[in-house]
C-alpha cells in the first residue's frame, strides 16, 4: 500500500484541511524516522482523544512511515469519536490490508460500498484492490510453497548454496510470521545456525537468526548473536532500528497496540459476524509477537467467551508456564480453566493468584474463588 493511496482514503471529502496542517505534513518526510515517530507520538497524546483532526494527523504520519499498527490505533481513536464519518473506517481498513488482514479490511469496507458518494466509491475501489491482492497473494504463495519444498530437499541433501540456504530461511520466516501452518521458527533456526557454521561472517543470516531467537525467547542465544552481530557488522540495520528509538517511543506503542488488542477483545466478546474476524487478527498478532503475554492473555480470553474450550485451555497452559507470574495472569487463566471445566487445574491457578495478590481485595478474589471450588463440589 503506497503513501500516494494513504493520502487519497485521508484527505477524501475532507471539508477543511488548515495550512498549518499542511505545513507540517510537508515537514514530516524530512526529519529522521526516530524523531517522526517521537512528533507522531506527541501529536496524539495531545490529542487526549478528543481532536479528531489530530488523530486523523497521526495515522497518516504514522502510515507514512510504515508503522501500520500505530496508524490503525490512531484511526480507530478517531473513528471512536465521530462514527458517523465513514472515512476513518476506509483508513482503519487501509491499514490492516497493509498487513495482510485482508477478509477484515473486507467487513470493514462491505457496509460503506453501498453508497453513491466519494467515500463509498473509495471503499469501492480498495474493495476491488482486496480482490487483486488476494488473487496475487494465492498465486505468490502457491509459487513460494514449491520453492521452499525444493530449497527444503536441498537442505536435507546438504547440496544447498550459503545463498539457498538464506533464501530458504528468509521464506521461511515469512511465512511463520504470518502464520501459515506447517511452518516454525525451530525450523529457521536450524536453517540459519547451518549458515552459520559454514559461513559465520554472513550478516543477513546472522541478522536473521537474531530475530529468530528473539522470537522464540532464547535470550542468552540472541543476546550472544548480537555481540557477533556488532563485531562483524557495526552498521546493521538490526542497530539502527534499536538505537534509532526516542525514550518513550516503546511505551507509547504499547499503549497504541493495547487499545488496538482491547478493541479486538470486545469485538469478540460482542460476537456475531465481527467476532470471527477478531479471533482471526488477535491469532495472526500472537503468531507475528509469539512471546508476548498480553497478546496470548487476550486470545485465550476471546477463545473462552466463543466456547472454543480447547483453544482456551491451550492458551491457558502456555500462559500458565510462563515466567514471572502475576496475580492477574494466574487469577484469567483459572477462570478460562474453570469456565471449561477443569475445576482441578482452576483451584492450582486460584491459590497461586492468592498467593501472588498484592492487595487485600485481590487476596479475597481469590480465596472466595477457592471457598466456592472447595466447598460446594459440583454445585
Amino acid at each position: 500500500m503506497t503513501n500516494s493511496d494513504w493520502n487519497l482514503s485521508y484527505l477524501a471529502d475532507r471539508a477543511v484541511v488548515t495550512a498549518e496542517d499542511a505545513r507540517w505534513l510537508e515537514e514530516l518526510p524530512g526529519a529522521p524516522r526516530a524523531e517522526q515517530a517521537e512528533a507522531l507520538r506527541r501529536l496524539q497524546e495531545d490529542a487526549a482523544a478528543v481532536d479528531r483532526r489530530k488523530l486523523h494527523i497521526a495515522g497518516l504520519g504514522f502510515a507514512r512511515l510504515g508503522r501500520a499498527d500505530e496508524a490503525i490505533a490512531a484511526f480507530e481513536r478517531a473513528s471512536k469519536l465521530d462514527p458517523a464519518d465513514a472515512l476513518d473506517v476506509v483508513n482503519v481498513a487501509v491499514g490492516l490490508m497493509s498487513i495482510g488482514e485482508t477478509e477484515r479490511a473486507r467487513r470493514r469496507l462491505m457496509p460503506l460500498a453501498q453508497g453513491d458518494d466519494n467515500t463509498s466509491e473509495t471503499a469501492r475501489r480498495y474493495l476491488a484492490e482486496i480482490d487483486r491482492i488476494q488473487q496475487a497473494a494465492d498465486r505468490e504463495i502457491r509459487f513460494a510453497e514449491l520453492r521452499v519444498a525444493a530449497l527444503r530437499e536441498r537442505f536435507l541433501a546438504g547440496t544447498a548454496t550459503i545463498d539457498e540456504l538464506v533464501q530458504l530461511s528468509r521464506s521461511l520466516a515469512s511465512f511463520v510470521t504470518n502464520g501459515r501452518a506447517g511452518y516454525d521458527w525451530a525450523e529457521v533456526t536450524r536453517v540459519l545456525e547451518t549458515v552459520r557454521e559454514r559461513d559465520p561472517r554472513n550478516v543477513e543470516a546472522l541478522e536473521l537468526l537474531t530475530a529468530a531467537y528473539g522470537a522464540t525467547g532464547q535470550d542468552a542465544q540472541m543476546d550472544k548473536a548480537v555481540r557477533d552481530l556488532e563485531k562483524i557488522a557495526p552498521d546493521s540495520v538490526v542497530f539502527q532500528t534499536i538505537d534509532g528509538q526516542q525514550p518513550g517511543y516503546h511505551k507509547w506503542y504499547n499503549e497504541s497496540m493495547g487499545a488496538r488488542i482491547d478493541n479486538l477483545l470486545k469485538e469478540a466478546i460482542r460476537g456475531g459476524a465481527d467476532a470471527k474476524d477478531a479471533l482471526q487478527s488477535l491469532q495472526a498478532l500472537v503468531q507475528r509477537f509469539p512471546d508476548n503475554d498480553y497478546y496470548h492473555m487476550a486470545l485465550m480470553c476471546a477463545l473462552s467467551v466463543n466456547s472454543d474450550n480447547p483453544g482456551a485451555i491451550a492458551q491457558a497452559e502456555w500462559l500458565g508456564e510462563r515466567p514471572n507470574p502475576t496475580h492477574e495472569r494466574q487469577f484469567i487463566v483459572a477462570q478460562v480453566f474453570l469456565s471449561a471445566g477443569d475445576r482441578q487445574r482452576a483451584e492450582e491457578h486460584f491459590a497461586e493468584a492468592c498467593r501472588l495478590a498484592r492487595t487485600d481485595q485481590d487476596r479475597q478474589d481469590s480465596l472466595d474463588r477457592l471457598a466456592y471450588l472447595r466447598g460446594r463440589g459440583d454445585t
